[in-house]
């Protein structure tokens, strides 16, 4: 056996060096294709580059107080990730947990989504009610200062037929964003999963490679343009928060380097 540290060859008996008393580390990883790919694509300086954005876009939503959980939890998996491949060490327990926060993510924009479709349904049904109910003509007219009851309705009616429309609209606007969550972020989850489940059986079955890859694409040069587009009259706060959507696309579009890199053509 050679040792890792001085060089020196010694018997396979022995547990550590007897020149520098240092231990054998194993490749305990090298019989596992998937485990082998995965590791490339962490030890490459393009990951730890993505470790310190993202480590960077955590300090600088400090400084905003605009702290950041799922940037702040991904940045600390990415580091533990990064720490044991470049050890030549490598289960799947930091990619489930990387996996695991996307799926966070993807949970909490249906949420979001579904909070904002109840408003418009809210909105539509509030004010269309407004036309149903007689009281409310005489409200409206008292509003409007007026004591023509036509005019009230006429006016009342246009307020909940715009109500309606824009009611209409939200909802719209949701269901498009849940369309939009199950083609990013679920997929992106589907990939992350693949891939510390390949690892854990054995063998190269990463799914959902190549949209992961175009969304991961899409969704940096969006946060990055975004960012751009509040550019003007930056006080140090907005800076801050400008200084972290970069660092998070820029992160983004690294990974998406990274798949097309080392896990694309391997399915």
């Amino acid at each position: 056996m050679k040792c890792n540290n001085c060089g020196l060859e010694y018997e396979d008996s022995l547990n550590t060096c007897p020149n520098c008393s240092g231990e054998q580390q194993v490749e305990v990883i090298s019989l596992n294709p998937a485990a082998n790919i995965v590791s490339a694509a962490i030890k490459d300086g393009l990951f730890l580059v993505m470790c310190i954005l993202m480590s960077a876009s955590c300090v600088f939503g400090i400084l905003a107080d605009s702290v950041r959980l799922f940037n702040i939890l991904l940045a600390i998996f990415m580091w533990l990730a990064y720490a044991q491949a470049r050890k030549g060490l490598l289960d799947s327990t930091h990619l489930r947990s990387l996996s695991g926060t996307t799926f966070a993510m993807y949970v909490i924009n249906y949420v979001g989504a579904g909070l904002v479709a109840l408003s418009g349904v809210i909105l539509s049904f509030v004010l269309g009610a407004l036309v149903q109910e007689p009281i409310a003509l005489e409200e409206v007219a008292g509003l409007l200062e007026t004591e023509n009851p036509i005019i009230a309705k006429y006016i009342t009616s246009l307020i909940a037929n715009f109500g309606g429309f824009i009611g209409f609209i939200i909802i719209i606007i949701a269901v498009l964003s849940i369309v939009l969550n199950i083609f990013s972020y679920g997929k992106i989850h589907k990939f992350a999963k693949s891939v510390y489940q390949s690892i854990d059986m054995n063998t190269i079955g990463f799914q959902n490679v190549k949209v992961a890859k175009v969304w991961l694409y899409i969704l940096g040069v969006f946060i990055a343009v975004s960012a751009v587009l509040n550019m003007e009259g930056l006080t140090f706060s907005d800076f801050s928060i400008l200084a972290t959507e970069f660092c998070t696309a820029l992160s983004a579009i690294f990974a998406a380097v990274l798949i097309g890199k080392y896990l694309e053509e391997k399915n």
